[in-house]
């Protein structure tokens, strides 16, 4: 009789501890249930915002939950977020004011960029050389290869690294302008322009956002160097006085200081990646290199 007492009470025993155990190992799936996490009534299959420690928002519908987990359904599929890496909790947008004092700029990812675009030079005394060689309208736009860096310090604020190549190909041309028996020309071969510089600046726009369009604008102080190659250009006068000239202007570089304004539209595609258009402006130390337009785009991750 004892034994048969025993061997029931086992049974019992290891039925409860089956039972206790898939309680918290398996996630609950209880449609129309819901569950207390810390001072939140949460509702199953419902959408929260579940921000962490790690300064991360999470977005999505919450399915399920175990004793160390929170099971939320987002775009990006089922993610299992760790209950002791929670902040909060809310179905609204969690505001900054609840970072703690302690929170550490570190604690923000840096978001990368790389891409390219149109660049247009500004103002008449663009390249100009030592002779009038109409080289201002010669070079009428180039292109350009981009790499940054953005580091939020808040949600409205952020630092911007760039470093920025650009190329301005000044094909051969010809210039005539007759007058009577008179016939003036000039032509110009040569004078490749390549512009390089690093910049670092300020910036402000909504870098926390829930939506897919992040808008931003920043101002940035940067140095560079600048190279031409070299010109030939030959003058030709026929008529009354005729005469024939060529001129040799050798390369040259040097070194600039530049400004620049930008502002960027940022589309986000999926976590972590997107597409940016950013229009800029720049403006150089340098005569030779008076000022730029250009338009950007690429992608960020």
């Amino acid at each position: 009789m004892n034994n048969i007492i025993l061997k029931i009470s086992f049974f019992v025993f290891i039925i409860s501890l089956t039972f206790l155990i898939g309680k918290d190992t398996f996630a609950q799936n209880d449609t129309a249930g819901s569950f207390q996490f810390r001072a939140y009534i949460l509702t199953l299959n419902k959408d929260y915002y579940i921000y962490t420690l790690d300064d991360e928002i999470i977005y999505g519908k919450i399915v399920g939950f175990n004793r160390n987990e929170i099971h939320t359904n987002t775009e990006d599929g089922l993610i299992a977020v760790k209950k002791d890496n929670i902040r909060t909790i809310t179905t609204d947008y969690p505001n900054v004011k609840i970072i703690p004092r302690n929170f550490s700029i570190t604690k923000y990812k840096t978001v990368w960029s790389f891409g390219g675009g149109i660049v247009y030079p500004q103002g008449n005394s663009r390249f100009s050389g030592s002779h009038n060689t109409k080289s201002a309208g010669d070079y009428k736009k180039g292109f350009s290869i981009c790499a940054s860096g953005i580091t939020p310090f808040s949600r409205y604020a952020a630092i911007k690294t760039e470093l920025d190549f650009s190329h301005f190909p000044n094909g051969d041309n010809y210039y005539i302008d007759t007058w009577g028996n008179n016939s003036y020309s000039t032509y110009q071969s040569g004078g490749t322009i390549n512009d390089v510089s690093f910049k670092g600046g300020i910036g402000f726009g909504n870098f926390a956002t829930e939506g897919r369009i992040i808008f931003n604008i920043f101002f940035s102080l940067g140095a560079g160097m600048e190279y031409k190659a070299a010109t030939t250009f030959y003058e030709t006068m026929t008529g009354t006085y005729p005469y024939n000239n060529v001129f040799h202007n050798d390369s040259f570089s040097q070194f600039i200081l530049c400004g620049c304004l930008s502002s960027s539209i940022n589309i986000i595609l999926k976590k972590n990646f997107g597409i940016f258009i950013e229009p800029q402006i720049n403006m150089y130390s340098s005569a030779n290199a008076s000022g730029q337009i250009s338009l950007k785009s690429g992608i960020f991750f």
